[in-house]
């Protein structure tokens, strides 16, 4: 009998709206339970998932019956809505009123439209220790 199999793992990265560092450590480990279930109800297992702050790594083995534009637009969207549900100053979304500052979930203070968390961090793009010359060609 002719069977087709198939064995794909897929690494991917998503980040959080605007790269806001909104995971908090304390949401991570039942976020990434509910995203191994959405994962396993397309019958695409996960194999391992962790996060930062600001963005989530997933390794799954790709079900063969399912697109993969599928499986990251549900993983995504659901664990969007999930998140809200967990935390009430993500449920308006993370931009406030322009000029307001709000707070995120993990207590860092944010300023809308100005590129996330202000630590003080270069966010100009350049990486430290490069030449200006070699900026550009990268």
């Amino acid at each position: 009998m002719p069977q087709s199999l198939a064995n794909l793992y897929i690494h991917l990265i998503f980040s959080t709206k605007e790269r806001v560092p909104c995971l908090s450590a304390s949401v991570r480990p039942d976020l990434y339970a509910y995203m191994a279930t959405v994962l396993a109800n397309l019958n695409s297992p996960a194999v391992l998932i962790n996060s930062v702050a600001d963005h989530v790594h997933l390794l799954f083995n790709m079900g063969r019956t399912v697109t993969l534009a599928l499986v990251v637009e549900d993983v995504k969207k659901s664990s969007s809505k999930w998140i809200k549900t967990q935390d009430a100053a993500l449920t308006g979304g993370i931009r406030g009123v322009l000029g307001q500052q709000i707070e995120c979930a993990q207590g860092g203070e944010l300023h809308p439209r100005s590129g996330g968390a202000s630590s003080g961090k270069d966010v100009s793009g350049r990486v430290p220790g490069v030449s200006g010359e070699a900026q550009g060609a990268v």
